[in-house]
């Protein structure tokens, strides 16, 4: 149902007499303004009922939060490139030299205690020796070939070149931390 309202033209007049009505007052020519970022505002640039137009710079932007993201993203990296230095890094020659002195060592215990197990050998068909004895110089061949074994593999390990998979890891995570840094300060200029 519709309703009948009377208006007229408002003029400058001594008031006699007044009427209290609610209204809404809107202007003319009104847009709506959208922020392309969201963020604590740092300055107001224009005021209200200023005229303004397409691509004015209404806010400034407070940047602290981006540049700490920023910096935050850039000690990650640090880390990340550290971890990539200690993965490449040269071979440690004195390490080398350390490993196959104990592999030599090793490997005069393993012939004397082959040697030992020859003769227990011997001496146990012969009845000169128990069983018992004879599996405890079994036991310490057995012990002194691990003990080779494993410094084999650990000059193996130590040779070995860093994994082609290692570096593309660590490459693709310096990437993505330079992607994000640059929208980053991509996103700085939306904060004029």
């Amino acid at each position: 149902k519709a309703i009948y309202v009377n208006t007229d033209k408002v003029i400058r007049d001594n008031m006699a007499e007044y009427v209290e009505e609610l209204a809404v007052v809107k202007m003319e020519k009104e847009s709506i303004v959208y922020a392309l970022r969201g963020g604590k505002v740092d300055e107001v640039l224009v005021e209200v009922g200023d005229k303004v137009k397409k691509g004015d710079v209404l806010v400034k932007l407070d940047e602290g939060e981006l540049s700490q993201q920023i910096k935050e993203l850039d000690i990650k990296k640090e880390g990340i490139l550290a971890q990539y230095r200690e993965a490449i890094k040269p071979i440690d020659e004195k390490e080398i030299d350390r490993l196959l002195l104990k592999q030599s060592t090793q490997e005069k215990i393993v012939s004397e205690a082959k040697r030992r197990e020859e003769n227990s050998k011997r001496l146990y068909e012969a009845g000169a020796i128990s069983n018992e004895e004879y599996q405890m110089v079994v036991m310490e061949l057995e012990m002194a070939e691990a003990g080779l074994k494993e410094i084999d593999l650990e000059l193996e390990i130590i040779n070995e070149p860093v994994s082609h998979n290692i570096i593309d890891e660590y490459e693709a995570q310096f990437k993505q931390i330079d992607i994000q840094i640059e929208d980053l300060h991509n996103k700085r200029e939306d904060y004029i």
